[in-house]
């Protein structure tokens, strides 16, 4: 029990007011004292000890000396005690006991037994150098009380002390029982009255799990986007030089291809804990729907084929094309449901169908989506919890490797974007997963305009010699950012943590910063704050780079005057980009056709032109989907047609296999209308 204070137990001023009459009454001095020494009432008090004795270092130890008798006996058990000092007078004080502590003392005294001997007080006077006359008239002022007279008072006393020590033990009670109904609506919220203590301590216990769940798995993903940043970004940089062969080219597409996958596999994790924490967001934006179910169709059909399995888009005419909605979620939820199907299904196939399904008000409608497979279907009683994080799905055990989160996060996007999702089907007759959303339909005109790009190969002319300061403590990832800008002809400095980087600054004022947050001895934050509360900071331009993913720290980035907010990994465009946005940096792109004019193309003239023997080991090894073997055959096709065959690589660095398997097939004649239809949707 923590140490009890008189003044939390008993209303000081009320007891100060009923001690001021008894005086007024009686004129007996009373005090009340604590163990340690406090004052917290004090009527009548006599000047000669007040005025002499206790302000006279001879004295106050011989009153020091009745002080500690009398509080080593208030635990005797007696009502009260008393004690004569060596001056003649006489103290008594009744304990005031609450919960078993001693939190104070009622006391009287200042008073005489028997009549003083005055010469001894006159004596005194000028032993110690009191004033004597007005120590004698200090000592006329001590009353006289017989021992009859004083056991009456303190009978009075020791019931008022017992008195308070009630009243205290009446108060100690309602703060205990509003301490512990704070703590216990605290912790158990709206349930308290259905609850037990024992589940109060599980619920806490559970709570801090998941805040040390939370802050693990965001700490570890920050540790992981980190080197992968500079994983992917080193692969961007070495497949952008001209240098590069077509074999290592592949090499850094496989190197590539496997730290998207790992980032995904971190994505789903961390969507995973701000689903859990409630701390995900919607983030609606223009959307060409058609547009993305065809690039979904055209990355899930390599797939498809490397599992030796059919892909089909069935796209009904409904289906509207330009909306509002979250598009990376439902793009995540399509890729995970068709990911899922391709996992489990052995033999046949899967099926994607998208549709419209009403028109609700001027400008809304709903669209369904349904993923089928032929695989091994799924129990009805299972149909639900597959729904749960890291459930796997059907009876075998799946062939490729998954956080199990897929199916989790699926529902939580649906059902943050308005939506429902279900399955359907029977064990050995294939699966349904099927979703439908409410979105906002758009007219096409709002739609913002595609940028058709190609390859940024310098920059115009006429601008400024750009000043760009890298603040980055992990030296692999200033050495990207720096390789990356370099060709550019920038001016840049590397600091490796806040406080260079704001001596940088103050010395060199760049243009631009790259800020990483997280640094040693000052981080990226607090060298914001440092830097933009000058004036030239005001007008320099701070991009925070960083590893953090949640978007209460993007908001906590950007209150702190970050101007922009790019996170790892990151690839050159971004970067490029905001140089753009926030520079108003001008870049010369090479002129590049998009993969689909390409395909067009090809489709129309050039492909025919070539032999058929090219043709068919093309054919081959597309069917085959190698990508070194599809490599090899274009490299073969430049000697005969060099700009046939920039043209072919530039599809297969998208890996739209299948649009160039079709291709070939209509050279070689083996197509016919029904596949031109599939593929033109």
């Amino acid at each position: 029990m923590n140490k009890l204070r008189f003044s939390d137990l008993i209303d000081v001023a009320m007891v100060q007011e009923l001690m001021d009459g008894y005086y007024a009454v009686t004129g007996i001095p009373t005090g009340i004292i604590d163990g340690e020494g406090h004052v917290w009432t004090a009527t009548g008090w006599l000047d000669i000890c007040t005025k002499f004795h206790r302000i006279n270092p001879v004295t106050a130890e011989k009153c020091r000396e009745s002080d500690t008798y009398i509080s080593t006996h208030l635990h005797t058990g007696q009502p009260y005690v008393s004690y004569k000092c060596a001056h003649g007078l006489t103290d008594v004080s009744s304990p005031i006991i609450v919960g078993g502590q001693h939190v104070a003392q009622v006391m009287t005294g200042q008073f005489f037994l028997e009549k003083p001997d005055v010469e001894f007080f006159r004596e005194q006077a000028r032993k110690f150098g009191f004033d004597e006359d007005a120590y004698l008239k200090a000592l006329a002022e001590v009353p006289l009380i017989t021992e009859e007279k004083l056991d009456a008072i303190m009978k009075f006393l020791a019931k008022l002390a017992q008195f308070l020590a009630d009243m205290g033990y009446k108060r100690l009670k309602e703060i205990e029982a509003q301490e512990a109904l704070q703590q216990a609506h605290a912790s158990l919220e709206r349930k308290v009255e259905e609850r037990t203590v024992e589940l109060k301590a599980a619920k806490e216990t559970a709570e801090a799990a998941n805040r040390a769940k939370s802050v693990f798995l965001a700490n570890m993903s920050h540790e992981l986007r980190t080197p992968l940043n500079a994983v992917l970004g080193f692969s961007q940089v070495m497949k952008n030089s001209r240098d590069v062969t077509v074999e290592q080219r592949e090499n850094l597409n496989i190197i590539t291809r496997s730290g998207e996958h790992l980032l995904h596999l971190i994505n789903n994790v961390l969507d995973m804990s701000k689903i859990e924490s409630g701390r995900v967001e919607l983030e609606e934006s223009p959307l060409d729907l058609h547009q993305l179910v065809q690039e979904i169709r055209s990355l899930m059909y390599v797939r498809a084929h490397e599992k030796e399995l059919n892909f089909t888009l069935e796209q009904s005419p409904d289906l509207p094309r330009h909306i509002a909605v979250d598009g990376g979620k439902l793009r995540q939820v399509l890729l995970n449901l068709i990911g899922n199907a391709m996992k489990y299904t052995k033999q046949g196939g899967v099926t994607l169908r998208a549709m419209g399904t009403q028109q609700e008000t001027a400008g809304r409608a709903s669209v369904r989506f349904e993923v089928k497979d032929t695989g091994p279907g799924i129990h009805r009683e299972d149909r639900e919890h597959i729904f749960a994080p890291f459930v796997q799905l059907g009876d075998q055990p799946p062939t490729e490797a998954s956080s199990g989160l897929g199916l989790a996060i699926c529902r939580q996007y649906v059902e943050l974007m308005g939506g429902a999702i279900g399955v359907a089907g029977e064990p050995g007759k294939g699966s349904v997963f099927y979703f439908e959303i409410p979105v906002t339909v758009l007219a096409p005109e709002t739609m913002p305009a595609a940028r058709q790009r190609g390859r940024v190969i310098g920059m115009a002319e006429g601008q400024p010699r750009y000043r760009l300061l890298i603040a980055e403590d992990h030296p692999e990832n200033r050495l990207l950012l720096h390789k990356m800008l370099e060709p550019f002809g920038f001016d840049l400095r590397e600091a490796a943590n806040g406080q260079v980087a704001v001596a940088i600054f103050a010395e060199w004022r760049p243009h631009l910063i790259w800020m990483d947050i997280r640094m040693p001895i000052m981080d990226g934050l607090e060298a914001t704050r440092h830097i933009k509360a000058t004036d030239a900071g005001a007008q320099t331009r701070i991009v925070a780079i960083t590893a953090h993913a949640l978007e209460k720290e993007r908001r906590e980035i950007l209150a702190a005057g970050c101007d922009d907010f790019i996170r790892k990994p990151y690839k050159d465009v971004e970067i490029l980009e905001a140089l753009t946005k926030n520079l108003g940096v001008r870049f010369v792109y090479e002129e590049e056709t998009t993969p689909v004019a390409v395909a067009m193309e090809l489709h129309a003239a050039a492909l025919a032109e070539l032999p058929d023997e090219l043709l068919n080991t093309l054919e081959q090894a597309l069917s085959r989907i190698d990508i070194n073997a599809v490599g090899r055959a274009i490299e073969e096709i430049r000697a005969h047609h060099p700009s046939l065959a920039d043209a072919l690589a530039a599809v297969a660095r998208d890996l739209q296999f299948g649009r160039m398997l079709w291709m070939v097939r209509a050279a070689l004649g083996e197509t016919g209308p029904e596949d031109e239809t599939c593929i033109k949707k």
